[in-house]
């Protein structure tokens, strides 16, 4: 379901760029710029998100193996460095695609 729902809010997501692009030539640029920008902070922001939620899921299921009222000081441990290491890979996988992509656009 959860899968259902990321690609549901992609494909808004990409629908509504395409319905702004088709809009952007007839908009000022400085409008239409602000409004690229704004779309930007907005795909960024649900990337975040999601960011979040799969480290969330994903480190809860590793480190949390019998859920109580409280985290133990071996469940804190775990949880901050599975969530710094996943943030880590994150970050590298992230400046590589941009990287790439600059490489992409250049040629």
């Amino acid at each position: 379901m959860k899968v259902d729902r990321q690609e549901t809010r992609r494909e808004q997501t990409i629908k509504h760029t395409h319905k702004v692009q088709a809009i952007i030539p007839t908009m000022a640029s400085e409008k239409a710029q602000e409004l690229m920008d704004q779309i930007r902070r907005e795909v960024a922001m649900q990337n975040f998100q999601e960011l979040l939620s799969k480290i969330n899921t994903k480190c809860f299921a590793k480190c949390v193996t019998k859920p109580g009222t409280k985290l133990d000081s071996s469940e804190q441990t775990c949880l901050q460095r599975c969530s710094d290491r996943y943030q880590e890979a994150w970050n590298v996988v992230s400046n590589t695609y941009l990287r790439r992509a600059q490489k992409e656009n250049a040629l």
